[in-house]
């Protein structure tokens, strides 16, 4: 198949060696072993330790990079971490498993994080490091993207400052800010300066929605823009809605992706004002707002008001559970997810290779089929039982 590929492009040329009868040529590239591939481009190399045409359609959008591209997490505020194992952990002890506006106040474990999307990252070629801003004196210029995943307590007004100043100069940031995160004043006040505002509220959708979960909500359609240009279906666990309102000039701002026309608002607490023990039971006093379509992500491009410099990008979601662990494999999650942080950088116009993401077998149902279940297993089978029991006793009495 590797050989077909290099028939068809004329830029890829492809040699296939036998290790056990040209020792000589794989000492050279230093393979040790069967089924490797080793990519040459501009004078750089690397070895893929497969023959499988994904993992080698990704080495070669690492060799022909000219450039490394630095991806650079925030830490300091409880957000998710980027080098944690791959699955799934809660310590739950007072409310049940959810990732909607009950599931605020819980107490998660660090297993809970962002490890699959710093691989798949790192799979593409882009180097993901840490950075803690209350450390710093200004964002590095070396971060081609700084990304925010759910963070938990409000920054410091001199975080806030360094994160609007990387912006003005030309920088770009992702920020995913979960349900109850409160944002600082100084930051609110410059994402209100390009027209973003980021309510306090969750987005409860009756009509589209993933399981039996109305807070979870799923976005079939997206916006033209070209972040969602190959975008399917993907899901919010536990989302807050952004309020658009005409930028400045120089910046031009667009929605990637709406909640439904019956969707609806409901006012939720800071993480903050909330107790453990109140999980599932403290309860808003607001009214639900009215339904209709809320935006749900907003990307921001253009030169920032006052300044003249770079263009600067920016990606806000009202959620980070999606790009976290647990979600990030499942529908095209991890396809928008990647597909941000590549228009991010300016990489929208490469080639896009999927980045397979391993996930143990899992059986979905729709809640017409649990309640189908329910019926026959918990409902008609015991009565069946009970019912041959009582025509058996009535013939043999």
């Amino acid at each position: 198949m590797v050989e077909v590929l290099g028939r068809r492009n004329p830029r890829l040329h492809v040699r296939t060696v036998d290790p056990d009868k040209q020792p000589t040529v794989a000492d050279t590239y230093g393979v040790r072993i069967y089924n490797a591939a080793v990519l040459e481009a501009g004078g750089r190399r690397i070895q893929v330790m497969s023959t499988d045409e994904n993992q080698i359609a990704l080495g070669i959008l690492r060799v022909v990079r000219e450039q490394l591209i630095t991806v650079c997490f925030m830490e300091g505020h409880d957000e998710y971490p980027v080098e944690n194992f791959e699955f799934h952990t809660h310590f739950e002890g007072v409310a049940g498993h959810s990732h909607g506006d009950s599931a605020s106040a819980l107490v998660q474990m660090r297993a809970h994080g962002a490890g699959r999307l710093r691989r798949a990252l790192e799979s593409l070629g882009y180097d993901v490091r840490k950075i803690i801003p209350a450390t710093l004196t200004a964002i590095p210029s070396d971060c081609a993207v700084v990304v925010d995943v759910n963070p938990r307590t409000t920054y410091l007004p001199g975080e806030s400052e360094l994160l609007l100043g990387y912006l003005a100069r030309g920088g770009s940031a992702l920020l995913l800010y979960d349900l109850g995160f409160v944002l600082e004043p100084s930051l609110a006040k410059g994402l209100a300066t390009l027209g973003v505002a980021v309510e306090q509220d969750v987005v409860i959708d009756p009509l589209d929605h993933y399981s039996t979960d109305p807070e979870v909500v799923a976005v079939p359609v997206f916006e033209q823009h070209p972040i969602t240009r190959n975008i399917a279906l993907t899901f919010f666990p536990g989302i807050r809605s952004l309020t658009l309102s005409s930028p400045p000039p120089g910046v031009t701002s667009a929605p990637l992706f709406r909640s439904s026309t019956e969707s609806y608002t409901r006012q939720v607490q800071a993480v903050s004002e909330r107790q453990p023990g109140d999980a599932g039971t403290a309860r808003p006093t607001a009214a639900p707002a009215g339904a209709g379509r809320r935006v749900l992500g907003a990307a921001i491009e253009g030169i920032w008001p006052g300044g003249g410099g770079k263009p600067f990008r920016l990606v806000v979601v009202g959620d980070g559970d999606f790009a976290s662990n647990s979600f990030l494999p499942y529908m095209a999650n991890g396809d928008l997810a990647l597909a941000m942080l590549r228009w991010l950088v300016r990489e929208e116009r490469t080639s896009a290779v999927t980045v397979r993401m391993p996930v143990p077998p899992l059986v979905l149902l729709t809640k017409s089929q649990m309640q189908r279940i329910f019926l026959v297993i918990e409902v008609l089978l015991p009565l069946s039982v009970v019912a041959v029991g009582a025509v058996v006793w009535w013939r043999r009495r």
